[in-house]
């Protein structure tokens, strides 16, 4: 660069502006023309008086005040998921507790577990094998059992007989023959 007692990044900007800008005296034209089609238009603000020294204090006002609005943003834990509850879970008087350690082929849930009491709406206190065990809810089933004192007379007999007056007939419209390899059972079928 041709500056010699101004530091490269001072002119580095100009340099740049000027060989975009500057007419090529073979072709009569711009390198920017050659690329924009036009020519670049060197505005005003490119270049400042000489009377104007920028403030420091003015910028850094401007900055402190921008931070002064600046507040922070609150954080949503989008990772953390919402435990499930059952609705029936406070309406039951017997859970299954999931097993927290699983090997394989074991049941994940074990019980079913009379609930003795329910701590809150978060922890029950439920018998397991014969002494009281406070667990969270997050970790229960309720089981639902069928009556004992079911009436036979609420259940539909069947007489026997199909409830259509069609008969019921196993048609194939496929008339393939199936071969079977020698030496079994069965040599040969052919669909009706």
């Amino acid at each position: 660069m041709c500056h010699a007692d101004a530091s490269c990044s001072r002119v580095l900007s100009s340099v740049l502006l000027g060989l975009r800008s500057h007419v090529r005296l073979d072709t009569g034209a711009s390198p920017a023309e050659f690329l924009f089609g036009t020519t670049l238009l060197l505005r005003g603000e490119f270049f400042l008086p000489e009377d104007i020294s920028p403030d420091p204090n003015f910028f850094i006002e401007e900055f402190r005040e921008y931070m002064r609005q600046v507040r922070p943003v609150p954080v949503a834990h989008k990772h953390a998921k919402r435990a499930f509850y059952f609705k029936e879970l406070h309406n039951c008087s017997h859970v299954f507790m999931r097993n927290v350690a699983k090997k394989a082929l074991e049941r994940p849930y074990s019980g079913p577990h009379k609930i003795l009491q329910r701590v809150s709406d978060r922890v029950f206190n439920i018998d397991v094998n014969g002494s009281a065990r406070s667990v969270s809810v997050e970790l229960l089933k309720p089981a639902h059992f069928v009556p004992d004192n079911l009436d036979d007379s609420s259940v539909p007999v069947s007489n026997g007989s199909p409830a259509t007056s069609r008969p019921l007939s196993s048609k194939t419209y496929s008339r393939r023959r199936v071969t079977f390899a020698p030496g079994s059972a069965v040599r040969s079928y052919k669909t009706p």
